[in-house]
């Protein structure tokens, strides 16, 4: 497939969500008990491949294997990004099933394709009220029971599990089982987008001491990364810096300090850029006369490379169309 944009959320949620003991905290929490005790989480295993739009920057998607029973299943965990439900979300999930499934036996698979139970992680701050399932987007309301009986078994049907964190209380969400850093992860989501209380920025800001102390300290960043490099995520961080450690604290003032040393240093490269731009300009005056203002636009937006190969044309080439050819 494409590939896909990417946006802080997606950035987070791959770096974090995709280790399988982060991934659990949601799964256990979403999956139904009776179906739990049959699985062996231990054997959970990211698989590889996206399956959403290319374009998409409003989800993320993650495939992951287990084992239930001795036999192979695929838990396909969607994040969604979207402040608003998806109404097609099911129809859209039946066409990623179907690219899963085509992935599989385009590698040559001939045995039967494995079982995917479809898993949606929803932050929007109003929660999920979209349908849950394929069949409640079929045109079924004027049919009468037996006709729709007639015909049920060949019409494709399956219900979504939605972990719809709008509607989760952030103490159920400290009670999680699993790693803290998956725990933080997902409160990360819902803080941004629903909200946090402010008497639990203690026990989060101890979760993050957790997270830090794992081991795991790439994806630590990669959350620390999300909550100061975005307006939402440094809304989060000013909200929690009196509860925070100070090795927390610590990583959170070095991460800042590095978003603003390449702030400035774009700042200046921008600088530059259009200083060349506007130097191209005039000399395109000096020996053409007068620009025309889509052409201005156009030598504004250019790369460093257009720019320099365009300074280079500029005394020699016979017209303007010429240098900027």
């Amino acid at each position: 497939m494409a590939k896909r944009k990417t946006s802080p959320h997606d950035h987070l949620v791959r770096h974090t969500l995709a280790i399988p003991e982060n991934a659990a905290v949601v799964l256990q929490s979403v999956l139904p008990p009776k179906l739990l005790s049959r699985l062996d989480l231990t054997t959970l295993r990211r698989e590889p491949g996206t399956f959403v739009d290319a374009s998409d920057e409003a989800r993320t998607d993650l495939l992951f294997s287990v084992r239930l029973d001795g036999r192979q299943v695929l838990l396909y965990l969607l994040i969604e990004h979207q402040s608003r439900p998806d109404p097609s979300m099911p129809l859209r999930m039946y066409v990623y099933f179907g690219r899963v499934w085509s992935a599989l036996w385009g590698d040559g698979r001939r045995e039967p394709l494995p079982i995917i139970v479809p898993v949606v992680l929803h932050h929007g701050p109003e929660g999920w009220t979209a349908p849950r399932s394929l069949g409640a987007m079929l045109d079924w309301a004027d049919w009468d029971p037996g006709a729709r009986a007639l015909v049920a078994r060949w019409v494709p049907d399956f219900e979504l599990l939605i972990d719809d964190l709008a509607r989760v209380p952030e103490t159920a969400l400290l009670a999680r089982a699993g790693a803290p850093l998956g725990r933080v992860v997902v409160w990360v989501l819902r803080a941004t987008r629903v909200g946090f209380g402010p008497t639990l920025l203690s026990r989060w800001a101890r979760e993050l001491d957790a997270a830090e102390a794992s081991g795991a300290r790439e994806a630590f960043l990669h959350v620390v990364q999300y909550l100061v490099g975005t307006d939402e995520g440094s809304a989060l961080v000013e909200a929690l810096e009196a509860t925070l450690s100070g090795r927390v604290r610590e990583v959170v003032m070095g991460l800042q300090k590095r978003w603003l040393d390449q702030g400035r240093e774009e700042g200046r490269e921008e600088g530059r850029k259009k200083g060349r731009a506007e130097i191209l300009l005039k000399q395109l005056r000096l020996r053409f006369g007068r620009v025309p203002r889509a052409t201005e636009r156009r030598v504004r937006a250019a790369s460093d490379a257009e720019l320099e190969r365009w300074a280079e044309r500029v005394l020699s080439d016979g017209s303007l169309d010429d240098v900027l050819g």
